[in-house]
């Protein structure tokens, strides 16, 4: 997945995207990472925004593109669903 990609993923799940602080060592151990967001009743709609831009802040610069991170987007509620399968960023 490139970065782009990431972005538009973001995007599609709510997140507004945003430049990154530094990216991770490349050498890390492999990573799969599960976002689950908030989207129960009890979350306002400032609440929401601000808990997307927090993740897109935090993943759309600092994650390497050498297939070494995978990432899943999950929301939940009432019930929980995925919305972006294990997806790994290689490009």
């Amino acid at each position: 997945m490139q970065k782009q990609e990431l972005r538009r993923m973001l995007a599609a799940a709510g997140f507004a995207t945003a430049s990154a602080v530094a990216p991770l060592s490349a050498s890390a151990a492999p990573i799969e990472l599960a976002l689950v967001l908030d989207a129960s009743g009890s979350i306002s709609s400032t609440n929401w925004t601000l808990q997307t831009q927090a993740y897109a802040n935090a993943l759309t610069g600092l994650l390497p593109t050498d297939g070494s991170v995978a990432v899943s987007v999950i929301r939940f509620g009432s019930s929980a669903s995925v919305v972006r399968g294990l997806t790994t960023i290689d490009s």
